[in-house]
């Protein structure tokens, strides 16, 4: 069973994806939003026996917009109002009533999306196998418990890095300053053809996403970085925790064949030769 706080703040967490989070929706919010069809369909004064029953029993031809539910009404009639009220001071009401309502509009209108990041695509790509996602979508936040980290959190550890056991274990030294895991990210360059100079996460995703190549080579890029960040901080938890030896060798060959497995389940239907070719040939 799970204890303690989370790797990532639950607000983070319900952001978008393009935002740094996970998109999963806030229930607060999205009932909310829900409720405001319920505000929609009396302000246009749709025909319907619920929308009569209202009328006839709190509203009784009162303007919607100013109307004040009664403290005799019901606790849910009273909650509607307070939302319709809450919804005055966010919108026009206008254009609300004059527009055609969808619950996923009135949502972002109660939760709005912030500033975009610039790794999103990058993280989740297409071809990326999701558990290594989750760990690169972590190390993009540091938010992986590096002995950095848990040191800053009180824990009396070691905090030299395991794998090289010379500098302080950071994030940003796993990924990919660490004489360990820079030597395998060269390996993997070499064998994708991938001449780019930086060593640095972030800059490697920035890299990808700016490159002159085609679609394909940067899903392939972008699922080989995913599982290189995977496997450097699954040797990183089995050296702390099981003793395990570092071995160069499998180390690489082991990524190569996920890369290429999860490339060919999902290889898309249109590309070009060269790519297909270039592929094969890894």
């Amino acid at each position: 069973m799970f204890h303690g706080g989370g790797a990532v703040a639950w607000e983070k967490v319900c952001q978008p994806k393009s935002a740094g989070g996970l998109g999963i929706k806030k229930i607060e919010e999205w009932n909310k939003a829900a409720m405001c069809k319920y505000i929609w369909a009396i302000a246009n004064k749709q025909d319907s026996l619920w929308l009569r029953w209202i009328q006839g029993v709190y509203i009784k031809n009162q303007e919607w917009w100013s109307y004040n539910a009664s403290i005799h009404a019901s606790w849910y009639w009273k909650k509607v109002v307070t939302l319709k009220n809450q919804l005055k001071s966010l919108c026009n009401v206008a254009e609300f009533q004059r527009d055609k309502y969808t619950i996923a509009a009135g949502y972002c209108m109660f939760s709005p999306t912030p500033i975009k990041i610039n790794w999103c695509k990058e993280v989740w790509g297409r071809l990326n196998t999701p558990k290594h996602c989750i760990i690169l979508w972590l190390a993009m936040l540091n938010r992986l418990k590096t002995k950095d980290r848990l040191l800053n959190m009180g824990l009396q550890i070691e905090g030299s890095c395991c794998l090289c056991e010379t500098q302080q274990e950071t994030s940003q030294h796993l990924f990919f300053e660490c004489c360990f895991s820079c030597s395998r990210l060269q390996e993997i360059k070499c064998w994708l053809g991938w001449n780019a100079t930086s060593n640095s996460l972030p800059m490697l995703l920035r890299w990808v996403q700016r490159a002159k190549l085609s679609k394909f080579r940067k899903l392939v890029y972008q699922a080989a970085i995913a599982a290189l960040v995977y496997a450097v901080w699954k040797m990183r938890n089995g050296k702390i925790w099981q003793g395990n030896t570092l071995n160069s060798s499998s180390f690489c060959d082991e990524i190569k064949w996920n890369v290429k497995m999860r490339c060919n389940m999902y290889l898309p239907r249109k590309i070009q030769d060269k790519d297909r070719d270039w592929f094969h040939d890894l």
